[in-house]
């Protein structure tokens, strides 16, 4: 999964199989959620959250519930440019919950 410079992204379940670069690429977003992830891989990197290529546009507001990688060939997650989410451990704010439609 990739996405980039997107809004409002909301993934409940995923599973992610086989040997992927990334399992989920997320560049330059915000409001995110993702809820439980299920990673069963031969290789590759779990999940990548980062703003690389416009560093100008931080990623923000990102929730993460429930991930379980298994067999990635590096860390199951990475977060670069280190501008901490200000929810990390805690809930968001209710203007960025996802719906329970």
């Amino acid at each position: 999964m990739h996405s980039r410079g997107a809004a409002n992204i909301e993934v409940s379940y995923l599973n992610v199989t086989g040997t992927p670069v990334y399992g989920i690429l997320l560049r330059n977003v915000t409001n995110v959620w993702l809820g439980q992830i299920d990673m069963r891989l031969d290789a590759g990197l779990g999940v990548r959250i980062d703003n690389r290529g416009d560093t100008s546009q931080w990623t923000r507001n990102v929730r993460v519930d429930t991930v379980y990688a298994q067999g990635a060939s590096r860390r199951s997650h990475r977060r670069r440019r280190h501008r901490v989410c200000p929810f990390a451990g805690r809930p968001a704010p209710t203007s960025t919950q996802p719906s329970s439609a």
